[in-house]
């Protein structure tokens, strides 16, 4: 089980038990965003993704913070939660080379 199958049902709880409260819960899900975290991928394993800056991501999070929109999936992320939707295994097997990689090099 993918680690964000894990907290969505923990978010929608929490969004639902806060909703009348006045208090928001939103979801940024970003894509490879140009951090010092991106170092640590070997260059293969980003080999072919775009990634994002992270002024662009800021600005796509408050564009939808702005709107309450309460799941905010910035530059490639969308493309990603749709195609985990129709081929989960698939997108499982991509994202899961980096760790392998990681634990064959460790």
């Amino acid at each position: 089980m993918q680690l964000k199958q894990r907290y969505i049902p923990l978010l929608l709880s929490l969004r639902d038990q806060l909703k009348n409260t006045g208090v928001k819960v939103f979801e940024l899900a970003p894509p490879a965003t140009e951090t010092e975290l991106l170092a640590d991928f070997y260059e293969e394993d980003i080999k072919g993704i775009s990634t994002m800056i992270v002024q662009a991501m800021v600005a796509d999070f408050l564009k939808g913070f702005s709107k309450n929109k309460f799941e905010i999936c910035p530059g490639q992320s969308s493309q990603m939660k749709f195609l985990s939707r129709y081929f989960p295994g698939f997108i499982l097997k991509q994202m899961s080379k980096t760790v392998d990689r990681m634990h064959a090099n460790s």
